[in-house]
């Protein structure tokens, strides 16, 4: 299908830009894959980095079909949704602060589908990236952008997300870094476990 508006491709490298820098901003889906990796591994890491994106990929197609139009005409939905994920991260980061002086084999998920499952909730809480992702696509595309130029920015933007966050399961499951966490584990897994706790109690202030 032809582009009703010749040029519109070239909207796509501004995106990616901004996009990419919104995505390596440290947050709750780097800290996930991170501590995956050191107290998992490489295996559990890119599971965890699995869920993260495929979380993505669900709130930028919800950015894309008007989620954010939906919590302003509904703020109901939207705050539930945020309070939701909110009580999640504040737990997940108790359960980390918890399980901080347990044995390293029982710390981090690494059983099963349980690392993609925890990359999937974590970034499934955050309702951000829809807000993020339909703000950008908002300004980037211009109106009566073709099926194909949507659906090429929906790839552009996961495929950021999908290189991003496996590099980061990469490098957070490289044995320095693994040896590193297991000679400050208890203190690492406070510290994140902290993060995360603030991450939630931030985004249920700002519900």
């Amino acid at each position: 299908m032809a582009d009703p508006v010749p040029g519109t491709i070239h909207v796509l490298g501004p995106l990616a830009a901004v996009w990419a820098l919104a995505v390596i901003l440290p947050g709750p889906n780097f800290l996930v894959i991170v501590w995956t990796g050191a107290t998992g591994g490489r295996r559990p890491a890119l599971l965890a980095a699995a869920g993260v994106v495929t979380g993505a990929a669900f709130w930028i197609a919800a950015g894309l079909l008007g989620m954010k139009a939906l919590f302003a005409a509904l703020p109901f939905a939207g705050t539930t949704i945020k309070l939701a994920g909110a009580l999640y991260l504040v737990w997940f980061g108790i359960q980390m602060m918890i399980r901080a002086d347990a044995a390293p084999a029982t710390e981090g998920p690494r059983r099963g589908l349980a690392p993609y499952r925890a990359g999937l909730a974590t970034t499934l809480a955050n309702p951000k990236s829809a807000a993020v992702a339909a703000s950008l696509l908002a300004v980037a595309l211009p109106a009566g952008a073709s099926v194909w130029l949507v659906g090429a920015a929906f790839g552009v933007l996961i495929s950021i997300s999908a290189a991003w966050y496996v590099t980061v399961a990469i490098v957070g499951s490289m044995p320095v870094v693994v040896d590193r966490f297991t000679v400050m584990r208890r203190q690492l897994s406070r510290g994140i476990g902290a993060l995360f706790t603030l991450f939630g109690l931030r985004l249920a202030l700002n519900s």
